[in-house]
């Protein structure tokens, strides 16, 4: 559990870093689909052995609190988590593919068919889930 925490916080903050870096000092550091898709693939990782009710989401929101949007919502903070990402994606304007539909899909899904549904949803409304057939 403690490694799955400490891999958590580590790719947030990197993306933290990485963002900050883009806006203050011009490097060229801006995050891409590989660095979303591993960010999804660390927070799916910790399905499994961080529960949703563990204080760790809470100080994670206090640490970063620009990627835990939807805060009105009944989510849960991993679920949060995911769908601020996706968004975040979307307004990078970059793209989605199979990878991120199943990381996410792998994040959320320990929390039932709601969130499952809610995931499946942000893939179909634009017809990126019906287009590709990799998917």
């Amino acid at each position: 559990k403690i490694d799955a925490v400490y891999r958590l916080e580590t790719a947030l903050e990197l993306l933290a870093f990485m963002n900050e870096d883009e806006a203050n000092s011009g490097c060229s550091t801006k995050p891409d689909r590989v660095t979303y898709n591993a960010i999804l693939t660390v927070i799916a990782s910790t399905a499994q052995t961080v529960s949703v009710s563990s204080p760790v989401w809470n100080q994670l929101e206090e640490k970063y609190p620009r990627l835990f949007a939807y805060g009105l919502t009944s989510w849960t903070m991993r679920e949060r988590l995911v769908h601020t990402i996706l968004d975040q994606m979307e307004d990078l304007n970059i793209q989605q593919d199979e990878q991120s539909f199943r990381q996410a899909l792998l994040a959320v899904g320990s929390q039932g068919l709601v969130a499952v549904v809610q995931v499946v949803g942000r893939f179909t409304k634009d017809g990126r889930l019906a287009t590709n057939t990799s998917l």
